[in-house]
């Protein structure tokens, strides 16, 4: 994850990051444990403070 976001941070000027109703997919049992197993928020975090 590290890796990939300072990536796109050195690579592009600008990154866009698209905000999700992740409450509204998690009620979906086929996408809630793939949701629940990505750390959407650490990337947007990470891609915060190395931009």
């Amino acid at each position: 994850m590290h890796k990939a976001t300072t990536w796109l941070a050195t690579r592009y000027e600008t990154v866009v990051v698209e905000d999700l109703n992740l409450a509204g997919m998690v009620c979906n049992r086929r996408l809630a444990r793939s949701l629940a197993d990505q750390s959407f928020g650490t990337i947007r975090h990470q891609l915060g403070y190395k931009g």
